[in-house]
């Protein structure tokens, strides 16, 4: 008698078991379908597409430097011209210090860009006064920087920095960038310099300080060589990415559950997440940062399986793909599902001992 109590409560737990299992398939496969897990990947800064490429190869620094404190001044300024209209939203350039003190180098730098003077083929209101945009100028910090190498008399950078605006060149027009360093002389800053993609010989202008190729007074001369920048078009609008969502797989009903939202936005706008809870109930969060993590907390009424399902949305309008994440609120106490895990843990791999159980 009690062999075949022990064999009907086996046959009890190995029956309910394959139900909830199948139960719990059935609830997952329905809430999911036509979506996937994602995982979070963490992207570098995305730029736009590089719209003149002056040549990034460098022979050397040239002046290229502002001191109030011993009134000298250096602007080196290098032409450009489009085929189409073009925007442009990002300058990225060589340069870098030497001279005493060169490792020590903090100075801010400044962009400013000139219509040509069709005349003198040269820019309009060099060196100070820009006659198309500018001057935009950046802290050090506010500059993405590279060391590209210490010689240990000068050290040279790749910068990168965002203008404070998209600008709009004309297709067919002559322009002219300069971009030089603010800061107390020494070190010496400059820009650098390569003889491989001319279209106009670059020009030096300086108000105070002499120089082999200077002409007394306020004068501009040219040289045989061109200067390391490459210039950059807005990023295109993008979605923010499937948020990462992270919490609990399993909890208890009526019990505060809580997760975190975390997505990127390429354009660095703000969002916001739309949190469908699996249970006919959806949450809608404030906007926030981009890539910061964002809780959300929901309780459940019911003993299920529950999918939830969640998109990024941004300060424009753009949508994310939707991530999802299953959780899982048992149907049973957690006796019974202590004893199941046991029952699994000891018997799941041992057909024999049911093969014996059973064949009396």
């Amino acid at each position: 008698m009690r062999k075949i109590s022990i064999k009907i409560y086996l046959l009890l737990v190995t029956v309910v078991l394959v139900t909830s299992t199948i139960s719990i398939a059935a609830d997952i496969e329905k809430q999911m379908k036509n979506f996937n897990y994602v995982t979070k990947e963490f992207n570098p800064i995305i730029r736009g597409p590089i719209v003149w490429d002056n040549g990034m190869e460098f022979s050397d620094l040239m002046y290229a430097q502002w001191d109030e404190s011993k009134q000298f001044d250096f602007y080196i300024v290098d032409d450009f011209i489009f085929e189409e209209d073009t925007e442009v939203s990002d300058v990225n350039w060589r340069g870098g210090y030497w001279g005493e003190g060169y490792q020590s180098g903090d100075f801010n730098w400044c962009i400013s860009f000139f219509y040509d003077n069709s005349t003198s083929n040269k820019p309009e209101g060099f060196p100070k006064n820009p006659s198309f945009a500018g001057p935009y100028c950046f802290t050090w910090n506010e500059i993405e920087k590279v060391i590209l190498n210490d010689t240990g008399t000068s050290i040279y950078f790749e910068f990168y920095v965002d203008l404070q605006e998209t600008l709009l060149f004309e297709s067919g027009n002559k322009y002219w960038i300069s971009i030089w360093a603010e800061g107390s002389f020494p070190p010496q800053s400059g820009w650098c310099y390569h003889k491989s993609y001319l279209l106009n010989a670059s020009l030096l202008g300086s108000k105070y300080f002499g120089f082999p190729f200077w002409t007394p007074g306020h004068d501009v001369q040219g040289f045989d060589f061109d200067m390391a920048f490459k210039l950059t078009a807005p990023l295109e609008p993008l979605p923010p990415t499937p948020p990462f969502i992270d919490g609990p797989r399993e909890g208890s009903a009526k019990t505060r559950l809580c997760w975190t939202f975390q997505s990127e936005d390429p354009n660095e706008d703000e969002i916001k997440y739309i949190i469908s809870w699996g249970d006919e109930t959806m949450n809608e969060t404030e906007y926030n940062q981009s890539d910061i993590p964002i809780e959300s907390c929901h309780f459940y009424t019911r003993k299920k399986v529950f999918v939830i399902i969640a998109y990024a949305e941004d300060e424009t309008g753009l949508r994310s793909n939707e991530s999802t994440f299953a959780v899982t609120i048992p149907r049973f106490n957690a006796i019974n599902n202590n004893i199941i895990k046991i029952f699994f843990e000891r018997f799941s791999n041992n057909f024999f001992f049911f093969r014996q159980l059973f064949s009396n």
